[in-house]
């Protein structure tokens, strides 16, 4: 359907003037800041980021303007506002969270596991100062019949400029023990970050109300650092005071 078919009250540009930006959907802002004419315009382009609107920052003109009613003007407007929207989070004090232990991604994953009766495998990306930076479902199905390619993890982690990774997956048994095939996929991801300066810091597995650290069973190399946190409190909130 054509944007100029819709009644007024449901037009994205008389919303936003009568009702305000936030009343607006994804699909609803991107329609007024590319001026497409066509509702699917928009959804296309949430397509390619998979709904996840951060990573409009790092797409190119080239491959915005590949979607059918994105011109190079509208393109380039939708990249200015991603990215005035990345300075403007920037400016406040809070907002991401600081991941130090196995613990903290326990309790961020575990009850969207609940249930589930096969393998979710996510990659959370980490900043410099382990903050969280993003989040991705990397396969559903497990380490190993999943297929992983470590490139799949790493290329998502380098897009959101992330230094860090900690993976984690489910075992719908309930039994967050890892297997031969789970410490071996780790290993192999872990070499190939080692490769390209992005370091895999943990991985946890997940069982019914209990937990896996592979780095706190040393089953990781991780040099000097300590066995049981992920970042050192003391060490990284000087850091940030300098």
């Amino acid at each position: 359907m054509k944007v100029s078919e819709l009644p007024d009250v449901e037009n994205p540009k008389f919303k936003l003037q009568h009702y305000g930006a936030q009343r607006l959907s994804n699909s609803e802002l991107l329609l007024v800041l590319t001026g497409a004419t066509e509702l699917d315009t928009a959804n296309k382009i949430l397509a390619e980021t998979k709904q996840e609107l951060s990573l409009l920052r790092k797409m190119t003109v080239e491959e915005l303007v590949s979607v059918d009613g994105v011109g190079e003007a509208s393109a380039c407007k939708v990249i200015a506002a991603a990215e005035l929207g990345v300075r403007i989070a920037a400016e406040r004090p809070y907002g991401r969270k600081r991941i130090f232990e196995s613990a903290d991604v326990y309790k961020m994953l575990s009850t969207e596991f609940i249930g589930e009766k096969q393998e979710y495998v996510t990659a959370l990306f980490l900043n410099s100062k382990f903050e969280m930076i993003g989040r991705e479902t990397i396969s559903k199905g497990g380490m190993v019949s999943a297929d992983i390619e470590p490139r799949d993890i790493f290329r998502a982690a380098v897009k959101r400029g992330a230094v860090n990774i900690i993976l984690a997956h489910n075992h719908p048994s309930g039994d967050p023990t890892p297997s031969d095939d789970d410490i071996y996929a780790t290993k192999r991801i872990s070499q190939c970050g080692e490769l390209i300066g992005v370091e895999l810091v943990d991985h946890v597995i997940i069982g019914q109300g209990q937990y896996k650290s592979m780095r706190e069973l040393k089953l990781m190399e991780f040099g000097d650092q300590p066995s049981t946190l992920v970042a050192d409190r003391d060490n990284i909130d000087r850091g940030m005071e300098r």
